[in-house]
C-alpha cells in the first residue's frame, strides 16, 4: 500500500460518502479497519442494498487524516528517494536509484573512456583516497568503460588492502567494491566493458561462485582471483556456517562449474568436499600469498 492509495480512498469517501466494500482493495483493508475502529466510518448495509458498504460517519476525522497525508512540493527531477518519501513516507519503498555508484581504488594502469571523451584517461584519485564513478543506464552517452584489468572485491576491508597484495600481472588494476551480490544492473554495465579484463575476488563459497556464474552466463569472460591455498589454511580457517547458509546455490553452480577454469574447478571441488567456505578477507591477509594467475 502507498500513501497515494490511501489518499485516493479517503478522497473517494469524502465525495461519495459510501463505498462498496468490494471496491476497497485488499491492500487498504488495514486502513479500512482503522477508520472503523476510530469511528470515522462504519461497515453497514445501506437501505435498498444487499452488500456491505464503507460508510462515512465523521467527515472531520477523515479530513484531518487527509491533511496528515498531504504531500510537499518537490522540484522537477527530484531524487528517487525524495519522491519515495513524498509518496510513502519511506525512502526505501520507491523506484530503484537511476545510477550505479562505484568506488574505485588503484587504477593507475587502467584508463577509462566514454563516448564524449577524446581519448581514454585515468580516473582522478585523491591522495589516500579513491575515485567515485557514477554509471547511469548502460546506453548513456557518458557510460564509462575501463581499458585494462578490473577486480571486483566483495567487501570493504579486502577492497582497501588488496592493491598492495596483487601479483605483478595485475599491478595498477582498478579495484572496485561491491556488497555480496553483483546486481543485474551492474552486470549490464560490465557487459559493455569490451576492453576490460574482469576478475572477481569474493568469498570462496556458493555465493562467490554464483556471482562468477552470473557473469559468465552474460558472456563476460570473468575469472576468479585464486591463490595457492595451503593444507594448514584448509584445516584451520574454513567456515561450515557460511557454506551451510547458502546450500541452495550449490546445485546451480554444479550445473555450470565444468565451464570454469582449472583453478576454479579445483577450488570448488575442495570446498564441496570440505562442506565449508573460505572468506576472502582472510586470503588477502595471508603472510605468504601466491596467486594462480
Amino acid at each position: 500500500m502507498s500513501l497515494a492509495d490511501e489518499r485516493a480512498l479517503l478522497n473517494t469517501l469524502m465525495s461519495e460518502r459510501a463505498i462498496p466494500l468490494s471496491q476497497v482493495p485488499k491492500r487498504l483493508h488495514s486502513v479500512k479497519d482503522q477508520l472503523c475502529l476510530s469511528g470515522a466510518c462504519a461497515l453497514l448495509i445501506p437501505p435498498g442494498k444487499r452488500s456491505h458498504y464503507l460508510v462515512l460517519r465523521n467527515p472531520a476525522q477523515v479530513e484531518k487524516r487527509l491533511e496528515s497525508l498531504a504531500v510537499v512540493d518537490l522540484e522537477e527531477g527530484a531524487s528517487v528517494r525524495a519522491l519515495s518519501i513524498q509518496a510513502n513516507q519511506d525512502s526505501k519503498r520507491g523506484g530503484r536509484l537511476p545510477y550505479v555508484l562505484l568506488n574505485v581504488l588503484g587504477s593507475e594502469a587502467v584508463p577509462w573512456s566514454c563516448t564524449k571523451c577524446s581519448e581514454p584517461k585515468a580516473l582522478p584519485m585523491l591522495e589516500m583516497g579513491f575515485a567515485g564513478l557514477i554509471l547511469r543506464e548502460p546506453d548513456d552517452e557518458m557510460a564509462w568503460q575501463p581499458h585494462g584489468p578490473v577486480i571486483f572485491v566483495e567487501n570493504r576491508e579486502a577492497w582497501v588492502t588488496l592493491s598492495a597484495r596483487l601479483p605483478d600481472a595485475l599491478q595498477g588494476a582498478a579495484v572496485i567494491r561491491y556488497e555480496g551480490w553483483l546486481s543485474k544492473r551492474l552486470i549490464a554495465h560490465i557487459r559493455r566493458w569490451k576492453q576490460a579484463q574482469i576478475w572477481l575476488f569474493a568469498d570462496f563459497d556458493p555465493v562467490g561462485f554464483a556471482n562468477l556464474k552470473a557473469l559468465r552466463e552474460q558472456g563476460i569472460d570473468a575469472r576468479m582471483l585464486i591463490p595457492e591455498i595451503s593444507d594448514q589454511v584448509l584445516k584451520t580457517c574454513m567456515s561450515e556456517a557460511i557454506w551451510n547458509n547458502n546450500l541452495g546455490l550449490i546445485a546451480g553452480v554444479n550445473t555450470w562449474i565444468h565451464q570454469a577454469s582449472l583453478a576454479e574447478r579445483e577450488l570448488w571441488q575442495i570446498l564441496c568436499e570440505k562442506g565449508a567456505a573460505l572468506e576472502h578477507e582472510l586470503i588477502a591477509g595471508l603472510a605468504e600469498l601466491h596467486w594462480r594467475v
